[in-house]
């Protein structure tokens, strides 16, 4: 197991989360990381990534209880 997944599998266990897009989402929540706008601006106009909208971000809240 190289460093990267390892560490993400604790950061997953300590916010009890099913998947490293359910961490990523508690931790925006909790204020432990930031993203800033150019961030923002970045994800909304690359094709290549998913976006997570308003809506699709409720919906995980919702079925992973966050």
């Amino acid at each position: 197991m190289n460093a990267v997944n390892f560490h993400i599998k604790h950061v997953k266990k300590k916010l009890n989360a099913a998947s490293r897009t359910i961490a990523a989402i508690k931790a925006v929540d909790l204020g432990i990381i930031e993203i800033n706008s150019d961030v923002q601006k970045t994800l909304y106009l690359n094709q290549d990534l998913p976006v997570l909208t308003g809506s699709k971000i409720a919906l995980l809240r919702e079925s992973q209880a966050i």
